[in-house]
């Protein structure tokens, strides 16, 4: 029988708040005091290049907020002072991973696929590359290349050469 010690438990907990806490920064405002659950195959910390890789049917939840990926990077940003801007950014891939949350003062999910998606809390920015798509309250935005700033409400669409992006509004 294997016995814990208390630094062995104090190790274990610290690396679970380093893995997890860096997620919540793609939570909104009102998700982030809320409890964060996270589920993956692997994780990884690498200190020397401050990055932390999620691998393997990842799901993320938080309040209302939820990210699913095949794989997700978070970088650290070193030069932080505050743990609100530790994280400099967030990249998740998948076969279309899909972001969902109820933004702040809003009563329907916003719903965001994309092959990647880049997120920038400092900034709250997210760059949808690759098949993009965000749906709210049946409204439909497609497009190779989405930038969605959460902090401004704005979406900037660029086709791909050739195409139109393609937009759905509801009555």
């Amino acid at each position: 029988m294997k016995f814990m010690t208390l630094k062995n438990i104090q190790i274990k907990y610290s690396l679970i708040i380093l893995l997890l806490l860096p997620l919540t920064a793609f939570a909104l405002n009102s998700d982030q005091h809320k409890i964060a659950e996270l589920s993956a195959d692997q994780a990884h910390y690498d200190r020397t290049h401050n990055i932390t890789i999620y691998t393997g049917n990842i799901k993320f939840k938080q309040g209302t907020t939820k990210l699913e990926a095949d794989k997700v990077i978070i970088y650290d940003n070193p030069k932080a002072t505050k743990s609100k801007n530790k994280v400099a950014k967030i990249v998740a891939f998948g076969n279309r991973a899909y972001y969902s949350t109820l933004p702040d003062g809003k009563n329907d999910l916003l719903h965001a696929r994309a092959n990647m998606i880049e997120y920038f809390p400092h900034t709250g920015i997210a760059i949808l590359k690759g098949d993009g798509e965000i749906t709210q309250q049946g409204n439909e935005l497609n497009g190779p290349y989405i930038v969605y700033n959460l902090h401004k409400q704005t979406i900037s669409v660029t086709p791909a050469k050739k195409d139109k992006i393609k937009i759905i509004l509801q009555p």
